[in-house]
């Protein structure tokens, strides 16, 4: 069965759980955390995905609840992609940080 183009999805969960196609660029993860920088910036020409893998970072960083207080989990939404297969150093990274957007 082919996976439909996500033309127009900005966040990483939506693609995951409507299973569009995708590259995987989870290892850019991956490289920010061996790098070890205070500060990063991502420059990319328009259309290039920017919005996209900001939204991977995200997901991956996040320490999020819902509004019950409950912890959401996002394990699911990298569970086949590389960074996974990484170990846990980069694993225990997962949703342990607040983040401000």
């Amino acid at each position: 069965m082919l996976k439909s183009l996500p033309i127009g999805y900005e966040d990483i969960r939506e693609i995951v759980d409507k299973k569009l196609y995708y590259v995987d660029k989870s290892l850019m993860i991956k490289e920010l955390l061996g790098r070890g920088g205070k500060v990063n910036l991502f420059t990319r020409p328009r259309r290039f995905g920017k919005t996209l893998n900001m939204s991977m970072l995200r997901r991956f960083f996040e320490l999020e609840y819902d509004q019950y207080g409950n912890h959401i989990d996002h394990h699911d939404i990298f569970q086949d992609m590389k960074i996974s297969f990484c170990g846990e150093k980069y694993l225990s990274e997962l949703g342990a940080y607040p983040i401000i957007r």
